[in-house]
Formats: C-alpha cells, sequence, structure tokens
C-alpha cells in the first residue's frame, strides 16, 4: 500500500470516528494534495527515532542552593550552574520542534548524547580531543534527560534505559549538543 492509500485510509477511519470535523478533514485533504498526505502520513507513525541539535554552552545539572527568603520567610531553592536556566530552555525548545506536536515516545528509550564544549585558548587544534575536565557528563546528561522531558519527548526520563554520553572539543564546530533517542525493544 502506497504511503497515499495509507493516509486516505487513516483519515477515513478518523471519519468514522469522529463524526462532521473528521468529514471536513477528508475534503481538506483531497483538496490540498500530497502535502497534506505527508503530513497525515507522518503524523500516523509513532516516534520510534528521533534526532536534534542544540547549540548554545552546555551547563550541567549540578547541585541546588537553597536559602530563606528574607521578606517571606520561605525556603527557596535555585539551581547552582551558571547558565542552566538558559540552557534548560533552549534544549526544550528544540525538542518540542522535533517532535513537531507528535506524542511523548512510550516504552523503553536508548538515548545518546554527544557534547561539544569551548577548547581553551592554549590548544591550537582542539577538534575531536577529549576534555578529561569539568563539566561532569552525567551532570550534562541529567540536564538534556530533564529538558527532553520538559520538551515531551517522553513522560519520564526514567524510560532512558541505555544511555551513551560524549564530550570533545568543540574545534571548528560551535559549542552545543547532539541528541538521538531511540525505541527499544519492550
Amino acid at each position: 500500500m502506497t504511503p497515499q492509500a495509507e493516509a486516505m485510509a487513516l483519515v477515513r477511519r478518523i471519519a468514522r470516528l469522529r463524526g462532521g470535523a473528521a468529514r471536513d478533514a477528508l475534503r481538506r485533504v483531497r483538496g490540498f494534495g500530497r502535502h497534506v498526505l505527508d503530513t497525515l502520513d507522518k503524523l500516523s507513525r509513532a516516534v520510534t527515532d528521533l534526532s536534534f541539535e542544540v547549540q548554545g554552552t552546555p551547563a550541567p545539572k549540578g547541585s541546588t542552593r537553597s536559602f530563606l527568603h528574607a521578606r517571606t520567610g520561605k525556603v527557596v531553592t535555585l539551581p547552582d550552574a551558571k547558565g542552566y536556566e538558559a540552557w534548560n530552555t533552549a534544549v526544550a525548545l528544540a525538542a518540542r520542534r522535533a517532535m513537531e506536536g507528535l506524542p511523548p515516545m512510550d516504552g523503553p528509550v536508548g538515548v545518546s548524547l554527544t557534547f561539544r564544549l569551548r577548547a581553551p585558548l592554549r590548544l591550537r587544534n582542539p577538534g575531536g580531543r577529549r576534555p578529561a575536565t569539568r563539566p561532569d557528563v552525567d551532570k550534562l546528561a541529567r540536564a538534556v534527560l530533564d529538558a527532553a522531558t520538559q520538551g515531551g519527548v517522553w513522560k519520564d526520563d526514567g524510560q532512558v534505559c541505555s544511555l551513551q554520553v560524549d564530550k570533545f572539543y568543540a574545534g571548528a564546530e560551535q559549542e552545543g549538543v547532539s541528541v538521538r533517542v531511540w525505541a527499544l525493544g519492550a
């Protein structure tokens, strides 16, 4: 069955289940043609493999600091790492864009993270070298996994059953992270 035929079959099933609104959608699909059929085909598939890039300075999700607010008397807890909030927002937005409105992944997933960090000025050709310095890969990974949860990639980062994390000096590339998520067999 061709993708177009599969998309039309999907729309017909929706039309039976959802009534008038779906019948209107079916009429619109016939009018718009291939673009809408491709979109419907994409939406009809469950996400099994996802990749996205985030550019910026990776920030670890480290410890938190708590203090008593002078006016309210309540305990306030803030992240200790510099730049964490901006990094968290950038990763969550990139994840949301990559998901394109699709539902979160179900079941166990594998994740591969490749961080590109700024090299110190003393290195002449840093590309491909591995920094054996801070930030720690576990804290970098924790920041990305939490932000991907906020971005709707999965329901809970407890679904991650396989994790591979690498960090390199950026070299000619821009700082950031490459993220790949795939569904694992149940």
